[in-house]
C-alpha cells in the first residue's frame, strides 16, 4: 500500500495486494496484472481550502452548498477487479537513454505501451457508488519516435448515479437528479488518435453517450505533420517544429440533449435562487446580449451566439463546424488568434448551427 499526503492537495493511498511482473528485462515488460487494484483519495479542509483559492472568489461559490459535492467531493475511491497491461516495450528508448542521448527522428519504433484492460470497475464518492463499468480498455498505444501514433480506447457497459456526488441532507438537489432519472444512467465511450507519419495526416475522435441524457461526438484532422519535414525543421534549430510544419485541417463537435440541460439549470437554481425553468428562459437573452459586441466583430458571430441560445433554450443538438477550403498552417492560426481574431471565422469556414 502506497498513501501521499500534503496539506495542500487531496490524500491519495493506493492498494495493489496481488500485483504482478511478467517478463520484464531490457526495456520490456510482458505484462503487469493486478487483481482488487484500488485507490482511495480524501480531501482535507486544508486541501479544500487551497482549491477555493485558487479557483478565485466566482470559482469558490461552486464549493459550497449543493454543487460542492460534485466539484470537489470529500472522499473518493476507485477499485477494479483485474487489470492487465501487456507488451510494453522501451526498449528502444531505453538504448538511448544509457547513452544519455535523445534519439534522432530517424530512430521511429522506440516505445510501445501495448494494451490494457480493466474489468469491473467501480467508483464511490462519499462511499456511495457513482458509476460502475464493466470494461475499460486500450486496445493500442504505439509511438512513431516519441510522438503517439496509433491511440484507441473504449469504456463498455457504465452505469452512473450523479446523486453519489449529492450528500443526502441536500433533498432538493437529490430530487432534481432523481427526477430527471440521473440516479440510474447508462453509458458508453471510446476514442482513437491515429498519426501517418509520411503523409502527415492525423485524425482524433471522441464519442461519450449518456443514454436518454446527452452525448458528444467530435471530430477533429490535421495535416502536413510530416514526421521528415518536422526532423528537418528541428535540424534548422525550428524550437516548435510540429508548429511551423502541421496545419488544421478540419473540426465537428455534434452535442446532443436530452435531460442534460433540464438538470443543469434546476441545480444551478438552487445555488442561485428561483427555479430552474425560470433560469433556463433567462438564459438566452442574457446569451445574446453579451454576444452583442462580439457580433460587431464579424457578422458570423450573431448566428453562433443565436445557435447556443436556441440551443440553452429549446435543447435539441448543437453542432460546430470548421471546414476551411484548404488547411491552415498552425503558425498562421496562431498569429490571427493573436492579432485578427475576427478573421479567424471566415478562415476556417466556421459555423454553429442549432436543431431541435
Amino acid at each position: 500500500e502506497l498513501v501521499t499526503t500534503s496539506d495542500e492537495a487531496p490524500s491519495v493511498a493506493f492498494s495493489a495486494p496481488d500485483l504482478r511482473f511478467v517478463g520484464m528485462g531490457g526495456g520490456r515488460v510482458g505484462a503487469v496484472i493486478a487483481n482488487d487494484l484500488s485507490y482511495d483519495m480524501k480531501q482535507s479542509a486544508e486541501s479544500l481550502a487551497a482549491m477555493r483559492e485558487a479557483m478565485g472568489p466566482q470559482g469558490a461559490v461552486f464549493l459550497s452548498g449543493p454543487l460542492a459535492g460534485i466539484v470537489a467531493p470529500e472522499s473518493q475511491q476507485v477499485a477494479m477487479e483485474s487489470l492487465e497491461w501487456r507488451d510494453i516495450d522501451f526498449s528502444g528508448l531505453l538504448a538511448w537513454g544509457l547513452k544519455d542521448e535523445k534519439p534522432p527522428m530517424s530512430e521511429k519504433d522506440l516505445i510501445d505501451l501495448g494494451t490494457m484492460k480493466a474489468t469491473n470497475m467501480m467508483t464511490k464518492v462519499n462511499g456511495k457508488t457513482a458509476a460502475t463499468v464493466e470494461e475499460a480498455s486500450v486496445s493500442a498505444a504505439n509511438f512513431t519516435w516519441l510522438i503517439p501514433s496509433d491511440i484507441r480506447a473504449d469504456t463498455k457497459g457504465a452505469v452512473y448515479d450523479f446523486t453519489a456526488y449529492v450528500p443526502e441532507t441536500e433533498e432538493e438537489a437529490m430530487k432534481v437528479l432523481k427526477d430527471a432519472g440521473l440516479d440510474k444512467v447508462t453509458g458508453d465511450g471510446k476514442m482513437s488518435w491515429a498519426w501517418n507519419e509520411k503523409s502527415g495526416a492525423a485524425d482524433f475522435n471522441y464519442v461519450a453517450n449518456l443514454d436518454k441524457v446527452a452525448s458528444l461526438q467530435a471530430d477533429m484532422a490535421f495535416s502536413n505533420m510530416k514526421l521528415d519535414e518536422i526532423a528537418a525543421a528541428m535540424d534548422d534549430g525550428e524550437e516548435d517544429a510540429v508548429l511551423s510544419n502541421g496545419a488544421f485541417k478540419s473540426l465537428n463537435i455534434k452535442l446532443e440533449d436530452q435531460k442534460a440541460l433540464d438538470a443543469i439549470f434546476s441545480l444551478a437554481a438552487l445555488q442561485m435562487g428561483g427555479t430552474g425553468e425560470d433560469l433556463r428562459m433567462s438564459a438566452p437573452a442574457m446569451i445574446r446580449l453579451s454576444g452583442a459586441q462580439v457580433a460587431q466583430m464579424n457578422p458570423r458571430f450573431t448566428d453562433y451566439v443565436n445557435a447556443v441560445a436556441d440551443f440553452v433554450a429549446k435543447g435539441g443538438s448543437l453542432e460546430i463546424s470548421a471546414k476551411p477550403a484548404e488547411p491552415v498552417p498552425f503558425a498562421t492560426l496562431q498569429a490571427n488568434g493573436a492579432t485578427a481574431p475576427q478573421t479567424m471565422p471566415d478562415m476556417l469556414g466556421l459555423t454553429v448551427t442549432h436543431e431541435e
